[in-house]
Protein backbone atom coordinates (compact mmCIF):
# COMPACT_ATOMS: atom_id res chain seq x y z
CA UNK A 1 0.00 0.00 0.00
CA UNK A 2 2.72 2.18 0.75
CA UNK A 3 4.40 1.82 -2.52
CA UNK A 4 1.14 2.22 -4.61
CA UNK A 5 0.71 5.78 -2.47
CA UNK A 6 4.10 7.38 -3.35
CA UNK A 7 3.45 6.47 -7.32
CA UNK A 8 0.34 8.39 -6.71
CA UNK A 9 1.79 11.34 -5.05
CA UNK A 10 5.41 11.25 -7.12
CA UNK A 11 2.48 11.19 -10.56
CA UNK A 12 0.32 13.91 -8.59
CA UNK A 13 3.62 16.01 -8.62
CA UNK A 14 4.62 15.41 -12.20
CA UNK A 15 1.65 16.81 -13.28
CA UNK A 16 1.70 20.07 -11.56
CA UNK A 17 5.36 20.58 -12.88
CA UNK A 18 4.30 19.91 -16.10
CA UNK A 19 1.44 22.34 -15.77
CA UNK A 20 3.81 24.77 -14.27
CA UNK A 21 6.61 24.83 -16.66
CA UNK A 22 3.76 25.51 -19.53
CA UNK A 23 5.66 22.73 -21.66
CA UNK A 24 3.47 23.57 -24.77
CA UNK A 25 2.71 27.37 -25.27
CA UNK A 26 1.60 27.07 -28.84
CA UNK A 27 -1.17 24.84 -27.99
CA UNK A 28 -2.31 27.35 -24.66
CA UNK A 29 -1.85 30.26 -26.92
CA UNK A 30 -4.38 29.02 -29.77
CA UNK A 31 -1.45 28.82 -32.37
CA UNK A 32 0.25 25.66 -34.00
CA UNK A 33 4.23 25.34 -33.83
CA UNK A 34 4.33 25.64 -37.33
CA UNK A 35 2.24 28.61 -37.27
CA UNK A 36 4.81 30.06 -34.54
CA UNK A 37 7.59 29.00 -37.09
CA UNK A 38 6.53 30.93 -39.93
CA UNK A 39 5.97 34.25 -38.27
CA UNK A 40 9.55 34.25 -36.43
CA UNK A 41 11.90 32.37 -39.40
CA UNK A 42 15.22 30.85 -37.52
CA UNK A 43 18.47 31.47 -39.21
CA UNK A 44 21.59 30.07 -38.48
CA UNK A 45 23.85 31.93 -36.39
CA UNK A 46 26.47 28.59 -35.26
CA UNK A 47 29.22 28.88 -38.32
CA UNK A 48 28.22 25.58 -40.44
CA UNK A 49 32.19 24.45 -40.62
CA UNK A 50 33.38 21.43 -38.60
CA UNK A 51 36.69 22.41 -36.47
CA UNK A 52 37.40 25.88 -38.48
CA UNK A 53 40.08 26.81 -35.85
CA UNK A 54 41.56 23.15 -36.31
CA UNK A 55 41.54 23.04 -31.91
CA UNK A 56 40.41 19.66 -32.08
CA UNK A 57 43.20 18.39 -34.62
CA UNK A 58 41.61 17.43 -37.63
CA UNK A 59 38.37 16.85 -36.84
CA UNK A 60 36.45 17.44 -40.30
CA UNK A 61 39.47 17.97 -42.53
CA UNK A 62 41.22 15.28 -44.73
CA UNK A 63 44.70 15.92 -44.16
CA UNK A 64 45.75 15.39 -40.61
CA UNK A 65 49.27 16.09 -41.12
CA UNK A 66 48.43 20.11 -42.31
CA UNK A 67 47.13 20.66 -38.99
CA UNK A 68 50.03 22.96 -37.51
CA UNK A 69 50.80 23.88 -34.13
CA UNK A 70 52.36 27.36 -33.24
CA UNK A 71 54.50 28.53 -30.41
CA UNK A 72 51.67 29.92 -28.26
CA UNK A 73 49.60 26.90 -28.96
CA UNK A 74 47.24 28.17 -31.77
CA UNK A 75 46.17 25.89 -33.96
CA UNK A 76 46.42 26.26 -37.52
CA UNK A 77 46.90 24.83 -41.22
CA UNK A 78 49.52 25.10 -43.59
CA UNK A 79 49.01 24.22 -47.22
CA UNK A 80 50.57 24.72 -51.00
CA UNK A 81 48.98 24.60 -54.04
CA UNK A 82 47.76 21.74 -53.82
CA UNK A 83 44.14 20.62 -53.74
CA UNK A 84 44.53 17.81 -50.82
CA UNK A 85 42.92 20.67 -47.77
CA UNK A 86 39.19 20.28 -48.12
CA UNK A 87 35.89 19.61 -46.11
CA UNK A 88 32.62 18.66 -47.41
CA UNK A 89 29.63 20.39 -46.26
CA UNK A 90 25.95 20.08 -46.70
CA UNK A 91 24.99 24.06 -47.08
CA UNK A 92 20.95 24.95 -48.08
CA UNK A 93 20.88 25.51 -52.37
CA UNK A 94 19.66 28.74 -53.16
CA UNK A 95 21.05 30.16 -50.23
CA UNK A 96 23.99 33.18 -49.14
CA UNK A 97 26.71 31.91 -46.27
CA UNK A 98 29.15 34.68 -45.16
CA UNK A 99 32.40 33.22 -45.10
CA UNK A 100 35.18 35.03 -42.41
CA UNK A 101 38.43 33.01 -42.86
CA UNK A 102 42.13 34.79 -41.50
CA UNK A 103 45.39 34.01 -43.33
CA UNK A 104 49.41 34.54 -42.31
CA UNK A 105 51.81 34.53 -44.84
CA UNK A 106 54.11 31.90 -45.75
CA UNK A 107 57.06 30.95 -48.03
CA UNK A 108 54.77 31.52 -51.16
CA UNK A 109 54.72 34.40 -53.18
CA UNK A 110 51.50 34.86 -54.43
CA UNK A 111 48.36 35.37 -52.83
CA UNK A 112 46.77 32.62 -50.39
CA UNK A 113 43.57 31.05 -51.98
CA UNK A 114 40.19 29.62 -50.77
CA UNK A 115 37.89 27.59 -53.47
CA UNK A 116 34.27 26.86 -52.95
CA UNK A 117 32.73 23.85 -55.58
CA UNK A 118 29.61 22.34 -55.84
CA UNK A 119 28.32 19.12 -56.67
CA UNK A 120 24.82 17.46 -57.31
CA UNK A 121 23.34 14.82 -55.53
CA UNK A 122 25.28 11.69 -57.81
CA UNK A 123 28.75 13.56 -57.34
CA UNK A 124 28.96 16.06 -60.50
CA UNK A 125 30.99 18.93 -60.25
CA UNK A 126 28.65 21.75 -61.42
CA UNK A 127 29.92 24.58 -63.64
CA UNK A 128 29.21 27.24 -61.06
CA UNK A 129 32.22 27.82 -58.10
CA UNK A 130 34.13 30.37 -55.92
CA UNK A 131 37.88 31.19 -56.75
CA UNK A 132 38.93 33.94 -53.48
CA UNK A 133 42.58 35.63 -53.08
CA UNK A 134 43.88 37.72 -50.89
CA UNK A 135 47.64 39.07 -50.84
CA UNK A 136 49.29 39.86 -47.14
CA UNK A 137 50.18 43.09 -46.50
CA UNK A 138 52.03 42.15 -44.08
CA UNK A 139 53.94 38.71 -41.78
CA UNK A 140 51.46 38.51 -39.28
CA UNK A 141 47.77 37.09 -38.93
CA UNK A 142 45.58 38.86 -40.91
CA UNK A 143 41.84 39.00 -42.03
CA UNK A 144 40.55 38.06 -45.66
CA UNK A 145 38.16 40.99 -46.53
CA UNK A 146 34.41 39.57 -45.63
CA UNK A 147 33.00 37.30 -48.67
CA UNK A 148 29.50 35.82 -49.73
CA UNK A 149 28.54 32.93 -51.13
CA UNK A 150 25.44 31.52 -52.96
CA UNK A 151 24.76 28.08 -53.25
CA UNK A 152 23.80 27.02 -56.49
CA UNK A 153 20.19 25.41 -56.80
CA UNK A 154 21.23 21.95 -57.58
CA UNK A 155 24.00 21.52 -55.24
CA UNK A 156 23.81 18.76 -52.51
CA UNK A 157 27.61 19.00 -51.38
CA UNK A 158 29.83 21.98 -50.77
CA UNK A 159 33.73 21.28 -50.92
CA UNK A 160 35.84 24.45 -49.59
CA UNK A 161 39.57 24.05 -50.45
CA UNK A 162 42.39 26.29 -48.57
CA UNK A 163 45.55 26.32 -50.84
CA UNK A 164 48.14 28.99 -52.30
CA UNK A 165 48.24 30.79 -56.21
CA UNK A 166 51.44 30.05 -56.82
CA UNK A 167 52.57 26.72 -57.08
CA UNK A 168 55.55 27.14 -54.83
CA UNK A 169 55.54 27.78 -50.96
CA UNK A 170 53.35 27.70 -48.67
CA UNK A 171 50.70 29.82 -46.78
CA UNK A 172 48.61 29.65 -43.72
CA UNK A 173 44.69 29.31 -42.69
CA UNK A 174 42.74 29.63 -39.36
CA UNK A 175 39.46 30.50 -37.69
CA UNK A 176 36.96 29.93 -40.76
CA UNK A 177 33.42 30.59 -39.94
CA UNK A 178 30.49 30.23 -42.77
CA UNK A 179 27.27 31.52 -41.17
CA UNK A 180 24.13 31.13 -42.76
CA UNK A 181 22.68 34.84 -43.47
CA UNK A 182 19.38 34.04 -44.65
CA UNK A 183 16.81 31.59 -45.75
CA UNK A 184 16.37 29.89 -47.86
CA UNK A 185 15.67 31.66 -51.42
CA UNK A 186 17.28 34.77 -49.79
CA UNK A 187 18.72 35.41 -52.81
CA UNK A 188 15.30 37.42 -54.18
CA UNK A 189 16.28 39.94 -51.67
CA UNK A 190 19.84 40.91 -52.84
CA UNK A 191 18.66 40.89 -56.69
CA UNK A 192 16.00 43.08 -57.13
CA UNK A 193 16.06 42.86 -60.83
CA UNK A 194 14.85 39.24 -61.59
CA UNK A 195 16.28 40.21 -65.02
CA UNK A 196 19.98 40.86 -64.15
CA UNK A 197 22.31 37.66 -65.52
CA UNK A 198 25.18 39.62 -63.25
CA UNK A 199 25.33 39.02 -59.90
CA UNK A 200 26.28 42.11 -56.84
CA UNK A 201 27.37 44.12 -60.41
CA UNK A 202 27.52 47.37 -58.11
CA UNK A 203 30.11 45.29 -55.93
CA UNK A 204 28.49 46.49 -52.73
CA UNK A 205 28.68 42.54 -51.44
CA UNK A 206 32.31 42.39 -52.22
CA UNK A 207 33.35 39.96 -54.68
CA UNK A 208 30.33 38.13 -54.10
CA UNK A 209 29.68 36.63 -57.43
CA UNK A 210 32.76 37.05 -58.89
CA UNK A 211 36.08 35.38 -59.15
CA UNK A 212 39.03 37.07 -58.08
CA UNK A 213 40.95 38.92 -55.72
CA UNK A 214 39.63 39.94 -52.04
CA UNK A 215 41.70 43.40 -52.61
CA UNK A 216 40.47 44.43 -55.69
CA UNK A 217 36.91 45.73 -54.51
CA UNK A 218 37.77 49.54 -53.56
CA UNK A 219 35.44 52.18 -51.86
CA UNK A 220 35.49 55.68 -52.75
CA UNK A 221 32.82 58.27 -51.41
CA UNK A 222 30.62 55.18 -49.82
CA UNK A 223 30.60 53.70 -53.06
CA UNK A 224 32.40 50.28 -53.81
CA UNK A 225 33.47 49.40 -57.48
CA UNK A 226 36.01 46.88 -58.76
CA UNK A 227 39.76 48.06 -59.60
CA UNK A 228 42.07 45.46 -62.08
CA UNK A 229 44.86 45.69 -64.16
CA UNK A 230 45.43 43.43 -67.41
CA UNK A 231 45.02 40.56 -66.06
CA UNK A 232 42.38 37.51 -66.57
CA UNK A 233 41.66 37.33 -62.68
CA UNK A 234 38.60 38.74 -62.16
CA UNK A 235 35.31 37.26 -63.99
CA UNK A 236 32.07 36.02 -63.27
CA UNK A 237 30.38 33.10 -65.08
CA UNK A 238 26.90 32.98 -66.32
CA UNK A 239 24.45 30.86 -67.60
CA UNK A 240 22.94 32.15 -70.92
CA UNK A 241 19.63 31.45 -73.43
CA UNK A 242 22.11 30.64 -76.73
CA UNK A 243 21.34 32.51 -79.83
CA UNK A 244 19.96 35.36 -77.69
CA UNK A 245 21.09 39.00 -77.67
CA UNK A 246 21.90 40.52 -74.06
CA UNK A 247 22.41 44.27 -73.76
CA UNK A 248 26.05 45.16 -71.16
CA UNK A 249 25.68 48.20 -69.55
CA UNK A 250 28.48 49.33 -67.22
CA UNK A 251 30.52 52.58 -65.89
CA UNK A 252 34.01 52.36 -66.15
CA UNK A 253 36.87 54.85 -65.60
CA UNK A 254 40.63 54.97 -66.55
CA UNK A 255 43.53 57.20 -64.32
CA UNK A 256 45.52 57.50 -67.50
CA UNK A 257 43.85 58.23 -71.39
CA UNK A 258 46.41 55.41 -73.36
CA UNK A 259 44.51 53.18 -71.19
CA UNK A 260 41.68 51.56 -73.04
CA UNK A 261 39.20 50.10 -70.48
CA UNK A 262 38.12 46.14 -71.34
CA UNK A 263 35.30 44.16 -70.96
CA UNK A 264 35.22 40.75 -72.80
CA UNK A 265 32.89 37.91 -73.23
CA UNK A 266 33.74 34.65 -74.07
CA UNK A 267 31.46 31.62 -74.43
CA UNK A 268 31.80 27.75 -73.36
CA UNK A 269 30.76 24.39 -74.78
CA UNK A 270 28.98 22.21 -73.30
CA UNK A 271 32.62 20.42 -71.45
CA UNK A 272 33.49 23.80 -70.17
CA UNK A 273 36.00 24.51 -72.45
CA UNK A 274 36.15 27.96 -74.64
CA UNK A 275 34.97 28.41 -78.00
CA UNK A 276 36.81 31.10 -80.63
CA UNK A 277 33.85 33.28 -80.51
CA UNK A 278 34.22 36.12 -78.11
CA UNK A 279 33.25 40.05 -77.77
CA UNK A 280 35.72 42.71 -76.87
CA UNK A 281 34.36 45.73 -75.17
CA UNK A 282 37.60 48.27 -75.37
CA UNK A 283 36.60 52.12 -74.38
CA UNK A 284 38.82 55.03 -73.95
CA UNK A 285 37.73 58.04 -71.79
CA UNK A 286 38.90 61.48 -70.03
CA UNK A 287 41.36 60.76 -67.06
CA UNK A 288 39.49 59.81 -63.90
CA UNK A 289 36.09 59.79 -65.24
CA UNK A 290 33.44 57.36 -64.91
CA UNK A 291 31.81 56.92 -68.47
CA UNK A 292 28.81 54.56 -69.60
CA UNK A 293 29.09 51.90 -71.46
CA UNK A 294 26.58 50.01 -73.84
CA UNK A 295 26.88 47.22 -75.87
CA UNK A 296 24.67 44.34 -77.37
CA UNK A 297 26.30 40.88 -77.63
CA UNK A 298 24.77 37.60 -79.17
CA UNK A 299 25.18 34.09 -77.80
CA UNK A 300 25.98 31.37 -80.13
CA UNK A 301 24.09 28.53 -80.91
CA UNK A 302 24.03 25.83 -78.45
CA UNK A 303 26.20 27.86 -75.90
CA UNK A 304 24.80 27.84 -72.35
CA UNK A 305 27.98 29.58 -70.37
CA UNK A 306 29.47 32.76 -70.51
CA UNK A 307 32.06 34.68 -68.98
CA UNK A 308 32.90 38.44 -68.26
CA UNK A 309 35.96 39.19 -67.73
CA UNK A 310 36.99 42.93 -65.95
CA UNK A 311 40.44 44.40 -66.90
CA UNK A 312 42.66 46.83 -68.49
CA UNK A 313 42.78 46.53 -72.32
CA UNK A 314 46.92 45.81 -72.43
CA UNK A 315 50.00 45.86 -70.23
CA UNK A 316 52.03 48.20 -72.30
CA UNK A 317 51.41 50.71 -69.45
CA UNK A 318 51.04 48.97 -66.02
CA UNK A 319 47.78 51.33 -65.51
CA UNK A 320 44.57 49.82 -63.10
CA UNK A 321 40.82 50.76 -64.46
CA UNK A 322 38.39 51.22 -62.45
CA UNK A 323 34.43 48.85 -63.22
CA UNK A 324 30.88 49.58 -61.58
CA UNK A 325 27.40 48.94 -62.44
CA UNK A 326 28.16 45.78 -64.65
CA UNK A 327 24.44 44.82 -65.76
CA UNK A 328 24.04 42.26 -68.42
CA UNK A 329 19.69 41.49 -69.34
CA UNK A 330 18.01 39.85 -72.14
CA UNK A 331 17.51 42.93 -74.94
CA UNK A 332 14.54 43.73 -76.08
CA UNK A 333 13.41 45.12 -79.41
CA UNK A 334 13.14 48.80 -78.82
CA UNK A 335 16.96 48.67 -77.21
CA UNK A 336 18.16 46.98 -80.39
CA UNK A 337 16.49 49.51 -82.19
CA UNK A 338 18.29 52.93 -80.41
CA UNK A 339 21.85 50.96 -80.72
CA UNK A 340 23.90 51.50 -83.81
CA UNK A 341 25.48 48.94 -85.99
CA UNK A 342 28.96 50.26 -84.74
CA UNK A 343 27.86 49.74 -80.68
CA UNK A 344 26.59 45.89 -81.94
CA UNK A 345 28.84 44.72 -84.33
CA UNK A 346 32.63 46.29 -83.40
CA UNK A 347 33.40 44.26 -80.56
CA UNK A 348 32.58 40.87 -82.25
CA UNK A 349 35.72 38.63 -82.41
CA UNK A 350 36.68 35.38 -83.30
CA UNK A 351 40.45 33.92 -82.97
CA UNK A 352 40.17 32.80 -86.22
CA UNK A 353 42.93 31.57 -87.87
CA UNK A 354 44.18 29.25 -85.32
CA UNK A 355 45.90 25.21 -84.42
CA UNK A 356 44.92 23.89 -80.88
CA UNK A 357 47.09 22.37 -78.06
CA UNK A 358 46.28 20.27 -75.23
CA UNK A 359 47.89 21.10 -72.14
CA UNK A 360 50.00 18.34 -70.25
CA UNK A 361 51.32 17.76 -67.17
CA UNK A 362 54.17 20.44 -66.08
CA UNK A 363 52.96 22.73 -69.20
CA UNK A 364 53.85 26.26 -68.65
CA UNK A 365 52.32 28.85 -70.64
CA UNK A 366 55.90 30.08 -71.48
CA UNK A 367 57.16 26.70 -71.97
CA UNK A 368 54.23 25.93 -74.99
CA UNK A 369 54.90 29.39 -76.56
CA UNK A 370 58.49 28.87 -76.77
CA UNK A 371 57.94 25.20 -78.48
CA UNK A 372 55.24 26.60 -80.80
CA UNK A 373 56.89 30.00 -81.68
CA UNK A 374 54.61 32.17 -80.37
CA UNK A 375 54.46 35.54 -78.50
CA UNK A 376 53.60 34.74 -74.92
CA UNK A 377 51.34 37.96 -74.18
CA UNK A 378 49.38 36.86 -77.31
CA UNK A 379 48.74 33.23 -75.89
CA UNK A 380 47.70 34.46 -72.49
CA UNK A 381 45.46 36.95 -74.52
CA UNK A 382 44.05 35.12 -76.81
CA UNK A 383 43.21 32.07 -73.91
CA UNK A 384 42.79 34.36 -70.90
CA UNK A 385 45.17 32.53 -69.29
CA UNK A 386 45.43 33.81 -65.44
CA UNK A 387 48.57 31.87 -64.10
CA UNK A 388 51.12 31.06 -67.08
CA UNK A 389 52.69 28.40 -64.63
CA UNK A 390 49.90 26.54 -63.71
CA UNK A 391 47.65 25.16 -66.28
CA UNK A 392 45.02 22.47 -65.69
CA UNK A 393 46.14 19.27 -67.12
CA UNK A 394 43.52 18.69 -70.33
CA UNK A 395 42.86 22.02 -71.00
CA UNK A 396 42.24 23.02 -74.54
CA UNK A 397 44.84 26.44 -75.30
CA UNK A 398 44.04 28.53 -79.00
CA UNK A 399 47.25 28.57 -80.87
CA UNK A 400 46.96 32.18 -82.77
CA UNK A 401 48.57 31.58 -85.77
CA UNK A 402 49.66 34.36 -88.78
Amino acid sequence: MAIVLTAIFALVVLCFIYNKLDLNPAKNSGETASEEKSNNPVFLEEPVIINGDFEKGALGWNNSYAVQEEESGNHCIMNNASWEIRQEMNLLPHTTYQINVQTKRGTAEGPARIVFTFHDVNGNMLPQYYDIRHTHTGAGWEDIPQQYIAIPDKAAITKIYFLTYDPKGYHYFDNIKITRVGEIGDRKYLQTDQNEVITNGDFELGLFGWIGEASSVKEEENNKFLRNGYNWDVYQQLEVEPEQAYMISARTRTPDTRVATRIKVVFLDEQGQRIPEFYNIVRTYANNVWNNVTEVIKIPAGIYQARVYLLANDDSIPVACDFDDISMKLATDDELKDLTQAQTENSRGSLGNHTEYIVKSGDTASAIANQLGVDLDELIDANNITNPNSLEVGQILYIPQD
